[in-house]
């Protein structure tokens, strides 16, 4: 079942790409079309659901039990995972939230809903690829946290500063909170997070909190469908690593 599905993926990626040639080759970073930017998310959603499937990810997903017996008996683990619940809505559905702008974007509850419910599944997937390579070393579990957040860390800071936050989502920050962003939620809900993870293993949950926190993310920054016809402010960007723009953040009066 998972292997038909995933061939609808691989199928489904390369026509998104067709697609996106064919219409939106060459479009300056700074023209933020609502139907070229759903294209790139997709197509990166697809691209990670592939990864995730090659590496045996998503196998290892479906053989891990959402909580075990032993689990729902232990108060520190009940105690932990209520935590890490709270800490994930307070630091992307209230923090996170109250620091983003959102222009003249408009609410689709749906959209932005059903795109970040996407969104937080295929990049927790590939979180969980990470973490399951460094799992597999024969090293101390303080050595493979270590391995993994670090990782982790580089991989979603120059993914999201090189990338998604340059070609893919609309301007939803000013320089200071893309600060604050990273010191009082990213950081935290990574810490926090994969601590969690290296000593229970519920993958599952580590799932559903990384998708929780970018489906706050999707809801709050306002995603824009792709029918959309309001103009859609791009990110701001400077020179960065390489030379490539990366996201800086807005310049301006708050809207």
């Amino acid at each position: 079942m998972v292997t038909v599905l995933m061939t609808g993926v691989v199928i489904l990626l390369v026509f998104l790409l067709r697609v996106y040639v064919k219409n939106y080759r060459g479009l300056a970073q700074t023209d933020f079309r609502p139907k070229a930017i759903w294209l790139r998310a997709l197509i990166v959603f697809c691209v990670f659901s592939i990864i995730s499937w090659h590496a045996g990810t998503i196998d290892t997903l479906l053989a891990n039990p959402l909580v075990t017996p032993g689990q729902l008996q232990s108060t520190a683990w009940i105690i932990f995972t209520a935590f890490c619940f709270v800490f994930v809505f307070i630091a992307y559905w209230i923090v996170w939230a109250g620091m983003t702008l959102q222009f003249n974007r408009k609410r689709y509850w749906i959209v932005q809903i059903g795109f970040g419910l996407v969104w937080g599944a295929c990049t927790s997937l590939v979180f969980l690829t990470i973490w399951n390579v460094c799992r597999s070393f024969d090293w101390p579990m303080w050595g493979r946290w270590i391995a993994g957040y670090v990782l982790l860390s580089a991989f979603m800071g120059l993914w999201q500063d090189l990338y998604w936050d340059v070609w893919v989502v609309p301007e939803h920050d000013t320089p200071r909170s893309l600060k604050l962003k990273v010191i009082c939620s990213h950081v935290p809900n990574m810490t926090i997070c994969l601590t969690y993870l290296a000593i229970y293993d519920n993958q599952w949950i580590f799932l559903i909190l990384q998708t929780m926190a970018l489906t706050g993310a999707s809801i709050f920054l306002r995603w824009p469908p792709w029918w959309e016809t309001i103009d859609v402010v791009a990110p701001r960007t400077e020179p960065g690593l390489w030379g490539l723009p990366h996201a800086a953040g807005y310049i301006g009066e708050e809207k």
